[in-house]
């Protein structure tokens, strides 16, 4: 487990916070979604992950073309595919109505993803 790990655990936690909410009962801890958003929140959390995971490889690429140890047959074939990805992240974005900046997790002093 490195440094990052609880903080992005933590960022996880406060979207996947706008998906559900916690109330406290006399039977205990309650899970409570609004029927009205649930379906958007989840997008939401779900493509926050999966836009983060997407600079995760971005950053990886870019680390391979620095070295060099990527063809320009590769290079282009992995640029394509991450444009395609990004491309794709934001279409499912948008047909939930949700904008690129609300895929952004806040790590805090870590930075933003």
């Amino acid at each position: 487990m490195t440094a990052a790990t609880p903080r992005l655990a933590e960022a996880i936690s406060d979207v996947a916070g706008d998906f559900v909410r916690q109330t406290q009962s006399a039977e205990g801890l309650k899970v409570v979604c609004d029927p009205e958003r649930v379906e958007r929140d989840l997008a939401r959390f779900v493509l926050s992950i999966i836009a983060a995971l997407r600079e995760l490889m971005e950053l990886q690429a870019i680390r391979r073309l620095d070295e060099g140890s990527l063809s320009l047959e590769e290079e282009e074939r992995l640029s394509d595919a991450l444009f395609n990805a990004k491309q794709k992240i934001l279409d499912i974005a948008a047909s939930f109505g949700l904008e690129e900046g609300d895929l952004v997790l806040d790590l805090g002093p870590l930075g933003r993803l």
